[in-house]
């Protein structure tokens, strides 16, 4: 009796199996088709096989993070059938990638541009100078009248 207790009790402390990287943009980029996320993953660059996603779904860990996003998404996000993320869905995605410690930094900090550019911190104020040059341009012209040189090219 105890020898089964604790095999039992064994199994229920099993620490849960971690996610890798390849795993969970998946399970982020999962829309209920597994070969159209593939697909977008393949076209993003990632290197996997056609066959992975249906590889992943046989995992009962992976299938249980699916079933976690999928109660916490829907509150917020109307399930997704298209392949390209709207602008909230990748701000929410970098900003994830800009704080996680585990990524690279020049991943970290790619994600924090890309975030910085969407918001606008990057616009750069453009003066209309075009008052300027023309008061510039007069006085030379005058400047020529005065001192005799040679502008020509400016009338």
């Amino acid at each position: 009796m105890t020898k089964k207790q604790s095999k039992k009790d064994k199994v229920a402390e099993k620490p849960k199996k971690r996610i890798s990287f390849l795993a969970q943009v998946f399970i982020e980029a999962y829309t209920g088709n597994t070969k159209e996320t593939v697909r977008w993953m393949q076209a993003q660059g990632i290197q996997i096989s056609d066959s992975y996603g249906v590889q992943l779904l046989k995992r009962p860990h992976i299938k249980e993070a699916l079933e976690n996003r999928r109660g916490t998404d829907e509150k917020f996000f109307p399930k997704r059938t298209a392949l390209i993320a709207n602008r909230q869905e990748r701000q929410i995605w970098w900003t994830s990638l800009m704080f996680d410690e585990n990524q690279f930094i020049d991943v970290r900090m790619r994600a924090s541009e890309n975030l910085a550019k969407c918001e606008g911190d990057f616009i750069q104020k453009i003066e209309d100078n075009r008052g300027k040059h023309e008061d510039f341009i007069k006085q030379l012209i005058e400047d020529e009248k005065k001192d005799s040189v040679d502008l020509d090219f400016l009338e």
